[in-house]
């Protein structure tokens, strides 16, 4: 019987999330190695609309629409993954470490008693050997280990963001869309979400361009700057630990070690030393631009590029000089 390599899109009202097009790109290039199927699991209140952007890119999508996946529930996350799993025994299980719903995945091995890998960075296979070989980030992204497993049995995979290049080439003729036909039992459910917090900001977890501030800020009032010139760039906002005690931010924003593990294409670091638990969280930062007025900070031993400067003064020329663009 054929193999089949499962991935979960992540995506928003109108669009498939770029992480999503990431792990369909490894995936089909895992699926090649391991002659398999590479099926994209589609869920959400009202996503059918979506699905036609999946085409060509995955051999089947599986729509799952259900009022109750509008706000996030464990119960109804576990419930669908299980019954999924259950169906079409998937022989790897494939998910972003920023879809909501992760806390699901390591019961979700449990369960079946599955292979688990958390913050893997690739995939591919040993054919010498049959083995599935990976690497993965352990210990606040401070070692990478190196493992493999046999698929004597289901695995499930959570990923870093931005680990993999995302691919829109359509390279499947056709892709056939089905609808995932799954009862959810609400008897099952033991929490009830009674409020939230609408956060339309773009998370640190999926923002290509991320703009962090540190002691240099001053106060919540230097994060303004911060916001300003990220929403010019599209990206988001960070901070490190020192601000977020401070009170200038939220600890959601918090960047570092006891923060969010970080892999954006641009970390501009602003009015920030560069502690080693602060390093610890942008290892995987594609390029780093650092704004420090102190030359020896030890955030230039890890910036691409340095500014040697105020950041009152050069951020709103920056930001001028986007406007002017």
């Amino acid at each position: 019987m054929k193999k089949s390599i499962w991935v979960v899109a992540h995506h928003q009202v109108t669009d498939i999330k770029p992480v999503t097009f990431e792990l369909l790109n490894m995936a089909d290039a895992l699926a090649r190695q391991i002659d398999a199927t590479v099926n994209t699991l589609l869920m959400g209140p009202s996503v059918a609309a979506l699905s036609s952007q999946l085409i060509g890119l995955c051999d089947n999508v599986y729509i799952f629409e259900d009022p109750m996946l509008e706000e996030y529930h464990y119960e109804t996350y576990q419930q669908i993954f299980i019954k999924m799993a259950e169906r079409y025994r998937p022989d790897i299980l494939i998910v972003s470490s920023i879809l909501r719903g992760t806390d699901c995945f390591p019961r979700l091995a449990a369960h079946f008693g599955a292979h688990y890998v958390a913050g893997c960075l690739d995939l591919s296979y040993q054919p010498e050997e049959e083995l599935i070989a990976y690497h993965q980030a352990v210990y606040e992204g401070r070692a990478i280990l190196e493992g493999a497993f046999r698929l004597d049995r289901m695995a499930v995979i959570m990923t870093r963001p931005h680990v993999f290049a995302p691919s829109m080439e359509r390279k499947r003729k056709e892709t056939k869309v089905s609808l995932l036909e799954i009862s959810l039992s609400p008897i099952e459910f033991l929490t009830r979400r009674v409020s939230s917090i609408k956060n339309v900001a773009i998370s640190l977890g999926e923002a290509l361009v991320v703009v962090a501030g540190g002691r240099g800020m001053q106060g919540a009032g230097g994060f303004k700057l911060l916001w300003e010139l990220a929403r010019r760039l599209h990206g988001a906002v960070g901070a490190t630990k020192a601000a977020v005690d401070a009170g200038w931010c939220e600890h959601r924003y918090q960047v570092g070690q006891t923060g969010s593990l970080i892999s954006p294409e641009i970390y501009i670091a602003c009015g920030i030393s560069g502690s080693i638990h602060h390093l610890a969280g942008i290892q995987g930062a594609k390029t780093v631009i650092a704004i420090n007025e102190d030359p020896n900070a030890p955030i230039f031993k890890r910036a691409d590029y340095g500014i040697v400067g105020n950041v009152f003064e050069i951020i709103p020329e920056l930001i001028t000089e986007i406007d002017s663009l």
